[in-house]
């Protein structure tokens, strides 16, 4: 990661239950570019994002949203 030292990402990672929790933790914004760079970055060096929920921003919400009928 950009201006990140290696131990930083890794406990954000630990830390967080999404790539944006990542992002959030570490001070940087939740673009497209850092995901993708957040991304390639774990992968590289192997951690374990099993931990992630995903989907994050439907937490709550049923299978259509919050439409009514």
């Amino acid at each position: 990661m950009p201006l990140t030292k290696p131990e930083k990402v890794a406990e954000a990672v630990r830390d967080s239950v999404s790539y944006a929790g990542v992002l959030r933790r570490l001070g940087l914004p939740a673009t497209g570019y850092y995901y993708a760079v957040l991304k390639t970055y774990i992968a590289r060096h192997r951690l374990d994002t099993s931990h992630f929920r995903g989907k994050g921003w439907r937490k709550g919400t049923g299978a259509l949203g919050d439409r009514t009928p």
